[in-house]
């Protein structure tokens, strides 16, 4: 996969090329590049690229980090001409080119600082009762920065996967259903 800076993206996606956003559709909803296609990163497989017209694509996510992680599936899927976003949406943002955001509303916070938040309280939680309760407690925070280098290292976050399954980070028809089946 090629990697292009958010100016090469602009003018491939100005000459045709499709543009995919691999993020949640959290995410998508709050903020995306006009003219995106959602297709998240785990839905990615060999039936999306026969759908596609113009066979030149160009993916993206919020910091690049998921769309590297997404190239075995992207390239097993028969995308034959595929690019990506370096850097992402936030590197799209910083070249100051057009973002569509939700009706004029504040973001809310992305599944990137709702990990450091919890990350954050998870650690401080942990330290302050080690030193109240129990030095035995200290393992609390030896676990999660082991997790933290786990995500680090396959590129992979399980607190964040686990956080986009949170009811503030789904949509209203994607609660519904779920309630739905709950009741089913």
């Amino acid at each position: 996969m090629d990697r292009l800076s958010p100016e090469d993206a602009k003018r491939q996606i100005d000459d045709g090329a499709t543009l995919i956003d691999i993020r949640s559709q959290k995410e998508f909803a709050d903020a995306h590049i006009p003219g995106a296609v959602l297709l998240p990163a785990a839905l990615i497989d060999a039936d999306c690229a026969p759908q596609i017209k113009n066979g030149q694509v160009v993916f993206y996510c919020a910091s690049g980090a998921r769309t590297n992680a997404a190239r075995p599936a992207i390239e097993a899927s028969g995308f034959t001409h595929a690019a990506y976003i370096d850097g992402g949406m936030n590197a799209w943002r910083s070249a100051g080119l057009p973002v569509k955001a939700a009706n004029g509303k504040a973001p809310t916070f992305d599944i990137q600082r709702q990990v450091q938040i919890t990350v954050g309280i998870l650690l401080l939680i942990s330290t302050t009762l080690s030193f109240i309760l129990s030095p035995m407690l200290a393992i609390a925070g030896a676990l999660i920065g082991a997790g933290l280098l786990m995500a680090g290292l396959t590129g992979t976050c399980m607190m964040a996967t686990a956080l986009m399954w949170m009811p503030w980070n789904r949509s209203k028809k994607q609660n519904q259903i779920q309630r739905e089946n709950a009741h089913a």
